[in-house]
């Protein structure tokens, strides 16, 4: 498995950062710099978990991803969500 620094999800949820590697605000800011847009139409960052899986599902043909999943769910790790 990569490492997982961040990324943009493609269903809609925004862009996902590792909570081990960046904070809140330097989550948001970022999020900021990649759309082109001010800081304050960014929303508060807030804590999901993110796994990898080898399996993806069908719909993306069963490839390895990340997914968001439960705090206990083997392999999660906390992450910030910033839409």
């Amino acid at each position: 498995m990569k490492s997982f620094d961040y990324m943009e999800f493609n269903d809609g949820y925004g862009f996902v950062f590792c909570a081990k590697k960046y904070t809140a605000e330097e989550a948001r800011k970022i999020a900021a710099e990649e759309r082109g847009e001010d800081i304050v139409g960014i929303s508060e960052p807030e804590k999901i978990y993110v796994r990898y899986t080898i399996n993806g599902g069908w719909e993306i043909n069963y490839q390895p991803c990340y997914m968001t999943c439960g705090k206990d769910d083997r392999g999660s790790f906390l992450c910030w969500r910033v839409h």
